[in-house]
């Protein structure tokens, strides 16, 4: 009876210990679970940030565009402007010259 009383006492300390490893590692799963959790959310913020600034690029794309669509459309408005101003120079030349020939 003494023999049977000591195993049962061995296997209460063991399930007793079998339990506490239970709770610590239930526990050290739970931290996992936090971690991984925390950079999952860190991975959708990054993803969220990083589709903001592409959207932001592509519009700064557009614009550098509609920017040299301007300053081309003015480099084409002074060359027109410039061959206007020399034809009416060379037509206020010749009046000039048929004026002295008179």
């Amino acid at each position: 009876n003494v023999l049977v009383e000591k195993r049962v006492q061995e296997k209460d300390k063991e399930v007793r210990e079998l339990q506490q490893q239970l709770i610590e590692t239930k526990s050290e799963i739970r931290k996992m679970e936090l971690q991984v959790e925390m950079k999952v959310r860190l991975v959708k913020e990054t993803s969220a940030k990083f589709a903001k600034l592409e959207n932001e690029l592509e519009k700064a794309n557009q614009h550098v565009l509609q920017l040299r669509k301007e300053k081309d459309d003015k480099v084409t408005e002074s060359k027109r402007l410039k061959e206007m101003l020399e034809q009416a120079r060379d037509e206020l030349l010749s009046m000039q010259d048929k004026l002295r020939g008179q």
